[in-house]
């Protein structure tokens, strides 16, 4: 699976959501971590390779690019209605962010998988509607996948 680098400008909204995601992923890896996922994966990997007189350092951390495959992963199923359904709740969800938040650069380095990429760019002709001249931006459609990952991801919490 190849991956490619990608500088892309992000509305503020989805910065923070993608700020907000990354928190609780990290939270959820750092028990994992703590239940001592390292030594099984340092485990499997010597088991797997003969690395006789190496070091090995790993290093588990979650990053915007890695919330942003999930999300496209876990949303690229959805229907056009789907779609307009999060498009829609976009406007009142965007009302309860904080806007005094410190989130550091709008415009990461993303590190991609070059087939996400690929359909993150469909998308971009998959969301247009009659009223667009253009195609939809890159940065809108990382906007609306992020968006409808957290929404998803808060109802799950939300039900737990």
């Amino acid at each position: 699976m190849p991956r490619e680098y990608l500088n892309v400008r992000l509305a503020y909204e989805a910065k923070y959501w993608l700020e907000e995601l990354q928190e609780l992923k990290q939270q959820e890896l750092n028990k994992q971590i703590n239940d001592g996922v390292v030594e099984d994966i340092e485990k499997k990997i010597f088991e797997e390779y003969k690395l006789n007189g190496v070091s090995i350092t790993i290093i588990l951390k979650v990053s915007a690019s890695s919330i942003i495959e999930d999300a496209f992963k876990s949303t690229k199923r959805y229907s056009i209605e789907q779609w307009q359904e999060v498009n829609n709740k976009l406007i009142y969800t965007e009302k309860e962010i904080d806007n005094k938040k410190d989130i550091g650069t709008l415009t990461p380095r993303l590190y991609l998988d070059t087939n996400i990429i690929k359909g993150l760019e469909a998308y971009c002709t998959a969301f247009m509607t009659e009223k667009n001249i253009r195609s939809v931006k890159l940065s809108y459609v990382i906007k609306c996948v992020v968006h409808a990952y957290y929404l998803d991801l808060k109802k799950n919490f939300e039900d737990a």
